[in-house]
């Protein structure tokens, strides 16, 4: 079995984007990749009790959409601590393939670090290691912080870490999006990080131009 059949997708999307849907799942058959939507957390649909976690300032952005896309990934996590796959990637519904996904993340997975809690694989908002440290044949870096979450692998007892974490935060005290909050965990929880270089996804609403952004 290859390293991409041993990967499961979790794509977090806000069901009103119908063409963000289309492009994508259009995008994973044509690889042949496993995947799964979690579509349960659009903002119109959240209660009182979903939002308990949150402060008013962070409900108020994107008129509850920061929650929303919050809860999607603790979903996300949530299903990876029972996955029985080797691989578990997180994606956003405004991911953009680059030509060659399948094949070179199929090799970086064989030289992923064994310690590796969270990898990213996209230029969120267009972040990069910086040329001066990159070094040839050398595509997997450590470092300490996410690159948005439009595209991670992120390892199964990592995911039940994260969500206990979640869940002993206390109410109202999160007042921060996903991403950011990630980084406050990785610090606290002290978790291993990397990034690829070059990067394999776009994100369409950002970098890849291809999308509105709705946060």
């Amino acid at each position: 079995m290859s390293e991409l059949e041993s990967c499961m997708f979790y794509v977090i999307h806000y069901t009103k984007l119908v063409h963000r849907k289309q492009f994508l799942v259009e995008q994973l058959n044509k690889r042949n990749l496993n995947y799964i939507f979690i579509e349960n957390f659009d903002r119109e649909i959240l209660s009182t009790d979903d939002y308990i976690k949150f402060t008013d300032n962070l409900i108020k952005k994107a008129k509850g959409g920061k929650c929303a896309n919050f809860l999607a990934h603790i979903e996300a996590m949530k299903m990876i601590t029972k996955s029985e796959y080797k691989f578990n990637i997180i994606l956003e519904d405004d991911a953009i393939f680059s030509d060659n996904f399948n094949e070179f993340l199929e090799e970086r997975l064989k030289e992923l670090p064994s310690n590796y809690n969270m990898f990213f694989l996209g230029e969120g908002c267009n972040m990069h290691i910086s040329k001066c440290k990159l070094r040839e044949n050398i595509y997997i870096y450590k470092t300490n912080t996410t690159r948005c979450t439009d595209s991670f692998v992120i390892d199964k007892q990592v995911c039940e870490n994260i969500v206990n974490f979640y869940n002993l935060s206390s109410n109202k005290s999160i007042n921060l999006p996903i991403d950011h909050w990630l980084n406050y965990v990785i610090l606290k929880l002290k978790l291993n990080v990397y990034w690829l270089e070059p990067t394999i996804v776009k994100q369409g609403s950002i970098t890849g131009g291809k999308f509105k952004s709705v946060l």
